[in-house]
C-alpha cells in the first residue's frame, strides 16, 4: 500500500504512520474540532474500489504499529 499524500494527512492531522481510525456513521457536527465527512473511499477486499456513502465521525484514533490484540480489542468488531 503507498502512503497517502501530505494533503490528506494534514487534514486528517496524521502526525505518524501507521495511524488507525474509525469512522461511524453519524451526522455531521458544525464542532470543528470533530472530524467528519461525507464519503469514505478506498479499496475493498478483492482490490475493486469501495465508496461509503456517510456522513461519518471520526469515533476513535491510535497512532504507531500496535500488535494484533491491540488492534484487535480497539477497533476489532465486537468495540
Amino acid at each position: 500500500m503507498e502512503d497517502p499524500d501530505d494533503d490528506l494527512l494534514d487534514q486528517w492531522d496524521v502526525q505518524m504512520l501507521p495511524t488507525w481510525m474509525r469512522f461511524t456513521p453519524r451526522a455531521l457536527f458544525d464542532d470543528e474540532s470533530t472530524l467528519c465527512v461525507a464519503q469514505l473511499t478506498g479499496t475493498g477486499p478483492r482490490g475493486e474500489p469501495l465508496v461509503l456513502e456517510g456522513p461519518w465521525t471520526l469515533s476513535h484514533r491510535r497512532s504507531g504499529a500496535l500488535p494484533k490484540h491491540v488492534v484487535d480489542a480497539d477497533f476489532g468488531p465486537n468495540t
